[in-house]
């Protein structure tokens, strides 16, 4: 199997729970109008790859923020992974960052535990 159909099959979990977790998102509304996509991993060419780092993005950015805080919170940060993946470098940077800031950031290997992750941290403030 070539570099590039591996890389392809690896991601295909990843983004079947993404889209599943969408789903969900679409049919809560109190959540919908809340959550940001991040859309900062793929590859590209790499005149795109520099006009988007020119243009601000950042290696290690979350992959979904949920602007709604609660009583400990600011809001809440989830990095889906797939498999036995781990946060990057620059990923553990983010996160040390934005929890010194006051905000929450979970790592999620699914649409269901990041569904419960959702409605843990809502509750757990309110």
């Amino acid at each position: 199997m070539s570099y590039i159909k591996s890389i392809k099959k690896r991601l295909q979990p990843e983004r079947q729970e993404r889209m599943a977790f969408m789903e969900w998102v679409k049919l809560n509304p109190q959540i919908r109008d809340y959550l940001i996509a991040i859309p900062n991993e793929g590859k590209r060419n790499i005149i795109t790859a520099m006009n988007l780092k020119r243009m601000g993005m950042t290696a290690g950015i979350p992959d979904y923020f949920l602007m709604i805080p609660n009583q400990t919170n600011h809001g809440l940060w989830i990095e889906f992974k797939a498999g036995k993946n781990k946060l990057t470098h620059a990923q553990e940077a983010f996160f040390a960052t934005a929890k010194y800031q006051g905000y929450e950031c979970t790592v999620v290997y699914s649409a269901k535990e990041a569904i419960d992750e959702i409605k843990r941290y809502l509750k757990s403030g309110l």
